[in-house]
């Protein structure tokens, strides 16, 4: 697992598997299965632990929609990736 630095102490971003994809003209992509975790300061100034959300696809530094089980939208794109069988 790698954990991606979002710049700040309070969130982060742990890959957890990487997908390969064709994109819309055959070229091989990538997308990142991606859990993402917060945590807060309580009254005390101290970190509290970090809370899981639900599991989000990027590619690259783009945000995925999953629109099936094999394709996913960056965001603010026209592209669509299609898993490759493994």
């Amino acid at each position: 697992m790698v954990t991606i630095n979002t710049g700040t102490p309070q969130t982060k971003r742990d890959i957890v598997a990487r997908h390969k994809a064709h994109d819309q003209n055959g070229v091989e992509q990538w997308i990142d299965e991606v859990v993402p975790s917060t945590r807060k300061i309580d009254g005390n100034g101290n970190w509290g632990d970090w809370v899981e959300g639900p599991r989000q696809f990027w590619h690259g530094s783009i945000i995925c929609v999953k629109k099936s089980e094999t394709e996913f939208e960056p965001v603010m794109t026209d592209d669509v990736l299609t898993l490759v069988a493994q």
